[in-house]
């Protein structure tokens, strides 16, 4: 199914200091999707990345991943093992299914 979201990033803030580097991102991307981040240095795109992969926990917002029985489910903010765990295929066509 195409239209089977398999990444939701809610209201994703991070700031250090005063300096807000993401301020509510919202991001659904969809099986079959390409996703892009463009931004000028400091845009906080690898801000982004480092919250989506475990290495920043966010000051708000949350992350949800499609889960093996086909369900939106939580991520584990803050654990990059467990961001490792989501992209992990184990050959169950719920994650990779054309």
């Amino acid at each position: 199914m195409k239209n089977t979201r398999v990444l939701s990033l809610k209201n994703l803030s991070k700031r250090f200091g005063t300096v807000v580097a993401n301020n509510s991102v919202n991001i659904d991307l969809y099986r079959g999707e390409v996703l892009s981040l463009l931004g000028e240095n400091g845009a906080g795109k690898t801000t982004l990345m480092n919250m989506l992969f475990g290495h920043y926990v966010p000051d708000n917002g949350s992350i949800d991943v499609l889960g093996e029985d086909g369900k939106m489910e939580p991520l584990t903010l803050g654990h990059p093992q467990a961001s490792l765990d989501a992209g992990y295929w184990n050959g169950s066509p719920a994650f990779y299914s054309g």
